[in-house]
């Protein structure tokens, strides 16, 4: 009898997953969150019943169903995962859309920043990434970083900042690096006014359940981004010095000084002191 449980138990599960991974089924998830949850509930079951099974004693049939579980353990997780990175890329096009638009009327009223919605993403998606998030953690982590990164890439290659090493800023003439700044100057406004904040806020709402991981998500996302800013200002700042060089150091000076206040917002203190002292050298 009890070993007839398990493999009613892995008959059922495998029946559900199967049907949401049939090309039909794909097509339910996030049309009523109650099958959503029931899907996800099915995963959790699968993988407690792998747990319970691999205790089990080495025997060949227990070897067969825990070979059999994990088959459908993986299929569920590598539906999940690729949904996941669905989601996450589906709204993208929107965000690219919304970005020039939103970030004027942010600018207009800089006060109202913190009632910006997450980047493109509807309440019905974002809680449909929550809810995978918390079953799988791990991998979503992953795809979460490399799938924001490529959205803040693409943001800011619109805005005209294109990622440059610290070598070639260096091997720069004066007159190639003054056309950039203009460039800089935009991408880093749009940061610290806008997209850092709204980033920490989409992660916050997708790994709602772990304020760790969203915190960790957001830094290390960020933290990119922050040091190729200020690779760009160190480089202007190593130039030969000259007066008509002088508008522009005042320029990059008090964007740098007015993007103190979001740090400290919206960065852990050590994190943001560790940029405060990058950037008070820089300037």
């Amino acid at each position: 009898m009890e070993n007839n449980l398990p493999e009613k138990s892995s008959t059922f599960n495998k029946r559900d997953v199967d049907d949401i991974n049939s090309e039909t089924g794909t097509s339910k998830w996030g049309q009523l969150a109650e099958d959503d949850i029931a899907f996800l509930d099915t995963v959790d079951r699968i993988s407690k019943l792998n747990i319970s099974i691999s205790k089990i004693k080495s025997h060949q049939n227990h070897s067969l169903l825990i070979n059999r579980i994990w088959g459908i353990q993986q299929r569920a997780m590598s539906f999940l995962e690729d949904k996941f990175r669905f989601l996450l890329e589906e709204s993208r096009s929107v965000e690219l859309e919304q970005s020039s638009g939103d970030t004027k009327a942010k600018q207009e009223q800089p006060d109202q920043t913190e009632n910006y919605n997450s980047p493109g993403y509807s309440p019905e998606i974002l809680s449909s990434l929550n809810r995978i998030a918390k079953e799988m953690s791990t991998k979503c982590c992953q795809v979460y970083t490399m799938t924001r990164r490529n959205a803040f890439d693409e943001q800011l290659s619109g805005l005209g900042f294109e990622k440059i090493s610290m070598d070639d800023m260096q091997n720069m003439q004066w007159e190639t690096l003054e056309k950039e700044i203009p460039k800089w100057i935009k991408a880093s406004k749009e940061c610290t006014t806008l997209l850092f904040s709204s980033e920490r806020k989409l992660a916050e709402e997708i790994f709602a359940d772990s304020p760790s991981i969203s915190s960790s998500l957001f830094i290390n996302l960020t933290r990119g981004l922050v040091i190729q800013f200020l690779n760009f200002a160190e480089s202007v700042a190593m130039t030969k010095r000259s007066a008509d060089k002088l508008f522009k150091y005042l320029d990059m000076y008090e964007t740098l000084r007015d993007s103190l206040p979001a740090i400290d917002t919206l960065f852990p203190q050590e994190f943001a002191n560790q940029l405060r002292t990058e950037m008070t050298t820089t300037q």
